[in-house]
């Protein structure tokens, strides 16, 4: 699902409103061959969707939350780049997606020429910096960073190192834009809040197809109804015993009748996630042909 763009003017007020989170000196890249302008770093780097349900994060993830890159190794986890903002520190089973760094976030000019003129864009780029800080701690998680092209593979160790001690010194946790409060979310909660919130069916997929997206709902209501019905065998057991409390047949037949119920309605929920899921691509296809 795309994400809309939505975002205050940008301020014109060319006084310095915001601090570099690092000085002359601390800087690894120290010449930079692009530098983007502000409107298209917001393009990059806004987050609107997850701070449109901010309040419901709680459930997603933890304040702080994020691993070292090393350690998301030891989770087995498959660390994936992706340029999209939206989706960077989401994870769902083993894999976790990340927004690479660019370089010129790594120098000075860029701050003070773009980011630290507009207070939101100085919070969203803030935290999406300090959370680098938190993932690469160690020398192995720079080394693996580099590995699949996250940092510019000219940053040294004892660049990092200094670089990193000096923005979580500048900077503090109540700079950063509200998403970075938060640090990995849980990509399949994503979907559930914006199912419930009705902003959509989902946050994001990998799905492409049917058949992939609703194995994983058969899989899980597969694993429940096993374990339902050994429970009804062992009633139907204890019911074809005489004498039987009247208690006991009472339960057991309204139990079963709620399983039935149950089942119906997991049913109906898979019926109408594939009718909504049909409908939608149906539309945006007709849309997308004119």
């Amino acid at each position: 699902m795309a994400q809309k763009s939505s975002r205050s003017t940008l301020t014109t007020d060319k006084t310095t409103l915001c601090e570099p989170p690092f000085e002359s000196g601390q800087e690894p890249i120290q010449h930079c061959s692009y530098t983007p302008a502000a409107d298209s770093l917001w393009l990059d780097f806004s987050v609107t969707d997850l701070n449109a349900i901010h309040h419901h994060l709680w459930m997603v993830g933890s304040i702080g939350n994020i691993n070292t890159l090393h350690h998301q190794r030891v989770l087995l986890r498959d660390i994936i780049p992706s340029e999209c903002s939206r989706l960077h520190l989401v994870w769902f089973d083993r894999t976790i997606y990340v927004k690479p760094l660019p370089e010129y976030l790594l120098n000075l000019k860029f701050y003070r020429d773009v980011v630290c003129n507009d207070v939101e864009l100085y919070g969203l780029i803030v935290g999406f910096l300090r959370s680098y800080c938190y993932l690469i701690q160690f020398p192995v998680d720079l080394a693996i960073a580099q590995e699949i092209y996250l940092v510019p593979k000219d940053v040294t160790w004892h660049q990092w190192a200094s670089f990193r001690q000096a923005v979580l010194i500048r900077t503090e946790a109540s700079d950063v834009n509200k998403r970075f409060i938060y640090g990995e979310l849980r990509l399949h909660r994503l979907d559930l809040i914006y199912r419930f919130t009705g902003r959509g069916l989902i946050y994001f997929t990998v799905h492409r197809a049917y058949e992939t997206y609703f194995r994983e709902y058969f899989t899980i209501f597969a694993t429940a109804f096993g374990f339902l019905a050994v429970i009804l065998t062992a009633m139907q057991v204890l019911v074809a015993i005489n004498p039987i409390p009247k208690a006991l047949v009472t339960v057991c037949f309204r139990f079963s009748i709620a399983v039935l119920v149950l089942t119906c309605v997991c049913f109906g929920y898979i019926g109408l996630i594939f009718l909504s899921l049909f409908l939608y691509n149906y539309i945006v296809t007709l849309f997308a042909n004119g």
